[in-house]
Formats: structure tokens, C-alpha cells, sequence
């Protein structure tokens, strides 16, 4: 299996490897997504452009040093530099500048490359996330809830507080901005626990989705990773884990992860699962049934069990831990239907790396049968007529797309990445911008 896999990464950095052709290839006229009919790129995103590239790279250089692969992840950052001259948009870890100094500290040599830039990247960063935070303040004093637009992992504060915990012990003047965040996540659950109407509460207008504003017109509390509490939960304990700390904090993750205890669930066979989403009534009256599950990064059980594992880490709590591996038992006794693509954020790559995560930090070998059977079913999926190897797979309004995409989140990167988590020792640096670790 491991021999498949590497000749599928090595196949896959063949078609990664010229930044150009990547760009082409994804913008070619008939690679349109379902919803929008656009190509799904963006050549400074994380989720969709070349810092995935670099990501893809630089793992390849850690695994296989001295083959000139840290070389094609530099060729990328310097074919992408013609967009930063052109400005950025957004400072999010997938949307915006704060996933490309990642990518580019991941590539770095622990900061001794790229000092320029990254310095320069950090100084836009640390300016914009402060402007964040003045602005949340002040939106605060207005008692409307939050907003995953301020909050989550993909777009919001959780995002950017990663990139500045993994950073600041090289720049220490990150350190503030991250320990602001810290204090609004804390204050968002202390007022949970307060008032329900504030704390994680999305009022109506706050939602993305038109028909998540149809289905909660109350608004909701999202228990997903992606867009949910999962997200600044795990903010809290990874930097408690690395002794950032403000007022509170460990009371807060515990609080948290109680509130975990309160949604959770049971199945069939008395594994714990957890809801997606719950809506203001039954998040206060906790009168619900869960209908579904899914066993996604973005959605699901993977994500809750994950964070649960790391609360109890930090905290010393066993009983959080036991919970977690017995979610996990679930997880990895269902046959998993819902995951159709191999990408990361909705399919099978994003519960491998959570697996494979679980499996090097706690040696547990019934983790394996679904580890290597997940791997085969991604390898299986590899077509080389491709032009990047991998599809994703769109499904909106009972139509069907398979897509080519390039990025971390729902691309071909992301997708490597993951394979290579089992030719390492499944502890890489990548997994940092999915809050795994």
C-alpha cells in the first residue's frame, strides 16, 4: 500500500509541479463549478490556490529531503507574487493572505528562508486582525450573537489565531492579536453560559446559507468544525498546550467541552455522535434527535471526537479522552456512505489525516483496518487522465460534477497531503491549518 502511495504522490507532484500549467489547467473553459458556473480558483487561497501547492511541497521536502522539492515550492511563491502586487482582499487562513504565510512558513526552514516576506506578511496581518477586533468589539456592545464570519476556521479569527500562535514565537509581537481572540472566545462562552441569546448564537442574517435562514429562522449554534465552536475550542486548548494563556482559558475549554457532553448523543451501538447543527429552541430546551451523521472534517463526529481527545490532553480529564476514542469506535465501525470525493474538507481525505492523527498519538491498532481501507478507496479514485489527478465531487439541486481543483481544501493538494501522512509518521506540520493539531 505504502509503495501505491507514493507512486500516486510522485504522479501527482508531476502534475503539480509547473505553477503555470497548474493555473491553466483549473481555468480551463469547461472546469465550472455547480454553483456559480466559475473555476474554482484563486491563485492566493489556501482552499483553491498555490499556498496548497506550497503546502503540497514542502511535506514532500520534509519526507524526501535533498531532491530539490523545497526548489518547485519556491517557484510557486515566486509565480504568485505577480498577485500580491496586485493587493489582497482578506487576511481569512483559506480565503486570504493568512493561508499563504502559512504555506510560506511551512516551506521556511523554521523561519530562516522567506524572512522578508514573511515579516512583511505579518506586519499586514497583525494590522488587519486588530481592525477585526476593534470592529467585533464594537459589534459586541450591540448583543446580537456571533458571526463565523469573525469566529471560524476557514474565514474567521479561529484561522488567523492558528497562523499567529504557530508564528508569534519567532515574531512576538503577534502575540497580542491572538491573545485578543483568546479573550473574545472566552467571553463568547462565559456569555453562553450567561445569556443563550448571546455566546455561539448565529442569529438569522448571520447564516451563509439561504436555506440555513429557512430551516432556523432563530438562528442556530453550529457544532461543526469548518463554521462552529469546534473551531475556537481548539484555538483555546492548542494554545493552552503551548502555555498561551489570558484569564479563564482552561475553564472556558471545559465549559466547552461540557456543553459537547450536553448535545452528545448515542447509536444503535452505543457510540456517542453529536449534531451538526441544533436550532436556538433546541440548543435551550436540548429536546432533539440527531437524523443523521457524517463523518467529515468540515461536519461530523471526527471533528467533536477530535477536540474532545485534545480538551482532555490539556486538561488531564480521562473521562473527556474515553469519549472521544469511543467516538472514534463509531466512527470507524460505519461504512462511511456519506464521503463521496477524495478531498479533505467533506470526504475521505479529511477523516483519514483525523485517523491517522488518533492512530500516532495514541498507538491504537483497531484504528488501522479503516486507516488502510479508507487509503485504498482515495488511491482508487486517482485517475491519471486527470490533469491534476484527482476530482472533486459536486452534488447541488440533483445534479452531479466531478471538478478539478488544486487547493488544500477541495483539491488535489489537500488530497496528497493526507496520502503522505502515511509515508511520515503521521505528525506533520501541514495539519495545523485544519486545527487538528
Amino acid at each position: 500500500m505504502k509503495g501505491r502511495i507514493q507512486d500516486v504522490v510522485f504522479n501527482l507532484a508531476k502534475k503539480l509541479n509547473n505553477p503555470e500549467e497548474v493555473e491553466r489547467k483549473v481555468m480551463a473553459k469547461d472546469n465550472k463549478t455547480l454553483i456559480g458556473k466559475v473555476n474554482p480558483w484563486g491563485p492566493l487561497s489556501l482552499s483553491h490556490g498555490f499556498p496548497g501547492t506550497i503546502m503540497f511541497f514542502g511535506e514532500l521536502d520534509d519526507l524526501f529531503p535533498n531532491q530539490g522539492w523545497d526548489e518547485i515550492a519556491h517557484k510557486h511563491i515566486v509565480y504568485l507574487t505577480q498577485y500580491l502586487q496586485m493587493g489582497v482582499h482578506s487576511i481569512s487562513l483559506f480565503g486570504g493572505v493568512t493561508g499563504l504565510a502559512l504555506s510560506i512558513l511551512n516551506v521556511s526552514k523554521n523561519g530562516e528562508r522567506y524572512q522578508n516576506l514573511l515579516f512583511n506578511l505579518d506586519t499586514f496581518i497583525k494590522r488587519e486582525a486588530e481592525n477585526m477586533l476593534k470592529l467585533e468589539n464594537e459589534r459586541l456592545e450591540e448583543q446580537k450573537g456571533v458571526t463565523p464570519a469573525f469566529y471560524d476556521v476557514i474565514q474567521g479569527g479561529t484561522g488567523i489565531g492558528r497562523y499567529l500562535l504557530e508564528r508569534a514565537p519567532q515574531n512576538p509581537e503577534l502575540y497580542a492579536p491572538l491573545k485578543q481572540f483568546l479573550k473574545l472566545f472566552t467571553y463568547y462562552q462565559l456569555e453562553k453560559d450567561r445569556n443563550p441569546l448571546l455566546g455561539w448564537h448565529v442569529i438569522r442574517e448571520d447564516q451563509f446559507l439561504e436555506k440555513d435562514k429557512v430551516k432556523y429562522p432563530e438562528g442556530n449554534v453550529n457544532f461543526g468544525l469548518a463554521h462552529g465552536v469546534l473551531g475556537p475550542m481548539n484555538l483555546l486548548t492548542l494554545a493552552a498546550s503551548e502555555g498561551v494563556e489570558v484569564p479563564l482559558q482552561k475553564e472556558t475549554i471545559e465549559s466547552m467541552s461540557e456543553d459537547l457532553f450536553r448535545v452528545m448523543r448515542y447509536d444503535s451501538d452505543n457510540h456517542p455522535v453529536w449534531p451538526h447543527r441544533l436550532a436556538y429552541k433546541e440548543m435551550l430546551s436540548n429536546d432533539f434527535v440527531i437524523q443523521d451523521t457524517r463523518n467529515g472534517w468540515c461536519y461530523g463526529n471526527p471533528g467533536v471526537a477530535r477536540s474532545l481527545y485534545l480538551a482532555g490532553e490539556v486538561l488531564g480529564n480521562q473521562r473527556y479522552k474515553q469519549v472521544a476514542m469511543n467516538g472514534f469506535k463509531g466512527i470507524v465501525s460505519q461504512p462511511n456512505d456519506d464521503l463521496v470525493s477524495a478531498s479533505f474538507c467533506h470526504g475521505k481525505s479529511g477523516l483519514l489525516q483525523c485517523l491517522v492523527r488518533m492512530r500516532s498519538e495514541t498507538g491504537e491498532g483497531w484504528l488501522d483496518e479503516q486507516i488502510w481501507s479508507l487509503t485504498d478507496s482515495i488511491l482508487g479514485q486517482y485517475d491519471k487522465e486527470n490533469p491534476l489527478g484527482f476530482y472533486d465531487i459536486e452534488e447541488f439541486g440533483g445534479q452531479g460534477n466531478t471538478i478539478t481543483k488544486a487547493g488544500l481544501l477541495e483539491g488535489s493538494s489537500g488530497t496528497g497531503l493526507s496520502l503522505m501522512g502515511l509515508l511520515g509518521n503521521g505528525t506533520p506540520r501541514w495539519d495545523k491549518a485544519f486545527l487538528l493539531s
